[in-house]
């Protein structure tokens, strides 16, 4: 599977720490949320700089297609 930064970073601090949860803290949470958030909103800001029209539908495209898995 693709992942973003945030992502990979939580699973290595589990493996690190002995499978420590904390993929499901509070704080892990919100930054998945925000990473997220971040790169829609980066895809759509590019879509409508290049098309001049809303890019909202663009950017959760893109990052449903970033995050999906391999195949």
């Amino acid at each position: 599977m693709k992942q973003t930064a945030v992502d990979w970073l939580i699973k290595q601090l589990e493996s690190e720490y002995n499978s420590f949860p904390l993929l499901n803290a509070e704080a892990c949470i919100k930054a998945q949320e925000m990473a997220k958030q971040q790169i829609i909103k980066a895809a759509a800001s590019a879509y409508e700089d290049m098309f001049g029209t809303d890019g909202t539908e663009y950017g959760q495209r893109y990052y449903d297609k970033l995050t999906q898995d391999d195949k």
